[in-house]
């Protein structure tokens, strides 16, 4: 009996681990695709004007360039849209986390 209770404890663990892993890379793809649909319907950014900041040099001693978008909103609700996606996908995790929590617990509970 306790051979076959450790047995399905490490089948739960490494079953509920995959599972996190898979869901963890899901919300990855979720969102670099997201942001790839974006950047590609987006016409703005590949106009926008590259600006030098003197201020902070690099290692090499050059001055780094970046982009400065035209439109701030645009970049906003990108960022929220991002968030958003970010909560949902933790407050899932959450919810999972709990439920294997009172699952287990009623599983013990019932095996004594």
């Amino acid at each position: 009996m306790v051979i076959q209770r450790a047995y399905r404890e490490y089948r739960a663990r490494n079953t509920s681990r995959r599972q996190a892993d898979s869901e963890r890379k899901a919300a990855v793809t979720i969102q670099s695709c997201y942001r790839r649909y974006k950047q590609m319907n987006h016409t703005g950014t590949s106009s926008c004007p590259s600006t030098e900041i003197p201020e902070h040099p690099t290692l090499n001693g050059q001055s780094i360039r970046i982009q400065i978008p035209q439109n701030n909103s645009s970049l906003l609700r990108e960022h929220r849209a991002a968030t958003t996606i970010q909560l949902a996908y933790r407050g899932h995790r959450k919810r999972q986390a709990a439920a294997r929590k009172i699952q287990k617990f009623m599983k013990e509970n019932r095996m004594k």
